[in-house]
């Protein structure tokens, strides 16, 4: 593992949303937008959801450069890592709700010296990533 930091897992809807939830009992009834099986967004949502007993709802499997497109409609919930959300996304609303931590990685195959542009790309990712996220003990 060359790098590695913790990362919220976060839930947004459309800015104007007029029935946006604010609870996770509020939010199995809109349609929820996901990232792919087996991640680890999809194991801290089924935890967060297990633990009330609760059940998703109608759901969507897309990857992170889709979410933009189809949140712009109301009635839907992204749940991504924060670092989804970062940036350029004016038309989302973050909602208050507790879904648990990822961690993402940069993996490399062991005793495989990395190129200078992939070192120098992996420099830039890291500082990105410690720049744009809070710092937690």
């Amino acid at each position: 593992m060359v790098h590695a930091i913790r990362v919220p897992v976060t839930a947004h809807c459309a800015r104007h949303d007029p029935h946006a939830p604010t609870t996770l009992w509020d939010m199995v009834d809109q349609r929820l937008l996901l990232p792919p099986a087996p991640t680890g967004t999809r194991s801290a949502l089924s935890h967060a959801l297990r633990r009330h007993r609760l059940d998703p709802g109608t759901t969507t499997t897309l990857v992170a450069a889709q979410v933009a497109d189809l949140l712009s409609q109301p009635g839907r919930i992204a749940v991504f890592p924060e670092t989804v959300f970062l940036g350029d996304a004016p038309e989302t609303r973050r909602l208050p709700m507790v879904l648990g931590d990822v961690q993402l990685c940069v993996l490399r195959p062991a005793r495989v010296p990395m190129i200078r542009p992939a070192q120098a790309f992996l420099t830039i990712l890291q500082r990105s990533l410690d720049s744009a996220l809070p710092q937690t003990a």
